[in-house]
């Protein structure tokens, strides 16, 4: 053989192993993890939205909640009347926009004013069971004296669970009551907080919203 065919040939060699070595690694390379946010002391959410893998909503009564399929894009989880087998949901492209943005400017909704709370509203909490689900998901509690809930928190009229990954114990409860005076924010109190703050009241109708979406694309 001569020297140049055995040169070119070489080259070709090397070139096949080093493209071999490329598809190699990218087949066992482990999968990219989700960046993680920063987490700001001043926001309302204890969790970066990477890291939550459910949330429901309670609004006027009714449990409306939302999860990520297996790529981490969100979907409205429907109530089922019957038990027939139909646990799988998929992703509806035209509302998962909707539903990221509302929960991506919830996760970073920021805390405005601090107000030590007391609870003379004497609030029952609840259970509630979803037909799909077995964990613990609170209830709209009762208040046992409406007229002492100054901030409308003791009957929010919404409710947010939010959960992890995987959890059935929710990581964070958040009870939206009354609007400001100037109607400009809205009062928000953590479940088993003795603070409730307030926070933009546009991260209220937000949430609304969205319920309005969900119950319009059935």
């Amino acid at each position: 053989m001569k020297v140049g065919s055995f040169k070119l040939l070489l080259i070709w060699v090397l070139l096949g192993s080093f493209a071999a070595f490329i598809v190699f690694t990218k087949k066992n390379a482990p999968s990219p993890q989700p960046v993680i946010e920063t987490r700001d002391s001043r926001w309302l959410v204890p969790l970066a939205v990477e890291e939550i893998g459910a949330m429901e909503v309670i609004f006027e009564g009714k449990s409306h909640r939302f999860e990520r399929d297996k790529q981490g894009a969100w979907f409205f989880h429907q109530q089922h009347a019957d038990s027939a087998a139909l646990n799988v949901h998929n992703a509806d492209a035209k509302l998962v926009e909707t539903i990221t943005l509302a929960f991506n400017m919830l996760t970073r909704a920021q805390r405005e004013q601090k107000i030590p709370y007391e609870d003379k509203c004497n609030s029952l909490g609840g259970t509630s069971t979803h037909p799909r689900h077995n964990g613990p998901e609170a209830a709209k509690p009762v208040c046992i004296n409406p007229t002492a809930d100054e901030y409308g928190v003791g009957m929010p009229s919404v409710l947010v669970i939010g959960y992890r990954a995987n959890e059935l114990q929710p990581a964070f409860n958040l009870a939206f009551g009354k609007a400001t005076p100037d109607s400009y924010s809205r009062y928000v109190l953590p479940f088993g907080s003795n603070i409730l703050y307030t926070v933009p009241n546009f991260q209220y109708t937000n949430l609304t919203d969205l319920i309005a979406a969900m119950n319009k694309k059935k």
